[in-house]
């Protein structure tokens, strides 16, 4: 027996049985076993879901992919990776470069494992592809192909869509995913531009364009400045023609990643204030927006490795999903609540805030975007120096949110309740899968209490 924590070192299961099966029988062994393993059982990824979605209760199984972690284009379909659960996001993207190849989405978070990517809410803000925004959005519609043991044992290989459609919002519940098959697409250029606006300025974008980017600034300023990113990819030749010499995504992915939460951390532990934290933050992504545009980079070197185990200037997020004709309303109560909290002294996420633009998606069960066209989120940032402050906040914020519905991601959305799914999916599509669940797993094997308390 022993204790599994999720990356963020907050979320811990205790007195879990651990296990690393090498083949698909010891997979099915393991779900057959109910006394050597007790349930619930739950394959482990990299730990980085916002909440304990990735671990079981307290008493139950973790099973760990080490040996599951190989890759390949298959042989017999050219546009298609096939990976193990546990192979390493980051790792299959490189690959698939040197093969001139790549994913049809880049994530940030290149720790995932495949077998996540094919079954959780993680998403990709949408980029641009040749003169429109190419659909991305939920990473795991482009799953293809799965091979799993469900729960009574099954090994099931499926590429059903139908199937696959409950499978890609599945978070683990319908069986121990070991293999995965997705699109993949020739290799392109990436390139990048930036853009300075107000809070204003912003919002017209959002409200009155379908206009695809990321973007991250500080609300709560009589100046409050946003940097929006766009993506668009372009042919290979026309990256290897710019001879650009320096890589700016490594910067930029420095800073994100490493250089703006340590800044905070160090920042926070010597009690700096609020204020001059928040300024410095500003004048560091203000600088970043203007000197770095116009630049390219390999679909893979915008992905983020994070140190394993974390490091202390680790950072935490919550997301909030919006359409975009209530995008406006939405940002101005985030700011309003971020205002008054500064101004009386408490706690605020101390990074800053993102949001990506998100297409609809139509080929997953519980999926986060119903919406006609793109929508936009709103993504709090803190460090995870000491998580409590950010989770009250985050569970303000959830209130002062909360008559405008907002869409959720399950894995990226730290406090969570059956209301807040039932509003962010429908009760129906609930009711969908929890009927496909039972079938799937009939002795609730991978049914923990935490998807309990959120679907009953």
């Amino acid at each position: 027996m022993s204790s599994v924590t999720s990356y963020y070192s907050h979320i811990v299961a205790n007195n879990v049985v651990t296990v690393t099966p090498e083949t698909v029988e010891d997979l099915q062994n393991i779900v057959r076993d109910h006394e050597t393993y007790p349930s619930p059982v739950r394959a482990y990824g990299s730990g980085h879901s916002q909440n304990s979605c990735m671990l079981p209760d307290d008493g139950g199984t973790v099973v760990y992919m080490e040996h599951f972690q190989g890759y390949r284009i298959s042989e017999v379909n050219p546009d298609r990776v096939v990976c193990g659960a546990g192979a390493n996001f980051l790792d299959v993207a490189t690959y698939l470069f040197e093969q001139g190849k790549q994913l049809p989405f880049s994530h940030e978070i290149g720790n995932i494992t495949m077998g996540a990517a094919a079954c959780v809410h993680t998403k990709d803000s949408d980029i641009y592809y040749e003169g429109k925004p190419m659909h991305t959005g939920q990473m795991s519609v482009f799953c293809e192909a799965v091979r799993m043991v469900t729960g009574d044992g099954t090994d099931l290989h499926t590429d059903d869509p139908d199937v696959l459609r409950y499978v890609r919002s599945s978070h683990g519940l319908l069986g121990i995913i070991y293999e995965v098959e997705f699109e993949i697409m020739e290799l392109h250029g990436l390139y990048v531009t930036h853009d300075v606006k107000t809070m204003a300025e912003m919002q017209d974008i959002i409200e009155n364009t379908d206009d695809s980017f990321f973007f991250y600034g500080v609300p709560g300023f009589r100046r409050a400045n946003f940097v929006l990113e766009y993506r668009t990819y372009r042919p290979a030749d026309e990256m290897r023609a710019a001879r650009q010499r320096f890589n700016w995504f490594r910067l930029r992915n420095f800073m994100w990643s490493t250089f703006i939460p340590g800044l905070v951390y160090i920042m926070g532990v010597l009690h700096f204030s609020k204020c001059f934290q928040t300024r410095l933050v500003r004048l560091c992504m203000y600088v970043y927006g203007r000197l770095a545009s116009g630049f390219w980079s390999w679909p893979h070197e915008q992905i983020c490795h994070f140190k394993t185990p974390a490091t202390w200037y680790r950072y935490m997020f919550a997301l909030y999903i919006f359409e975009r004709s209530r995008y406006r309303e939405a940002l101005d109560r985030f700011t309003a609540m971020y205002k008054q909290r500064t101004r009386h002294g408490q706690y605020v996420n101390d990074i800053l805030v993102v949001g990506y633009s998100l297409s609809p998606v139509r080929d997953s069960v519980i999926h986060f975007n119903p919406y006609p066209k793109a929508s936009v989120t709103i993504d709090p940032v803190a460090t995870a120096r000491n998580p409590q402050p950010f989770l009250e906040f985050v569970e303000e914020l959830n209130g002062v949110e909360e008559t405008l519905c907002p869409k959720l991601t399950i894995n990226q959305s730290p406090i969570l309740n059956a209301k807040m799914i039932t509003t962010a999916f429908g009760e129906e599509k609930v009711l969908q899968f929890q009927i496909v669940r039972k079938k799937m797993d009939p002795d609730n094997r991978f049914y923990s209490t935490f998807f309990k308390q959120l679907f009953e």
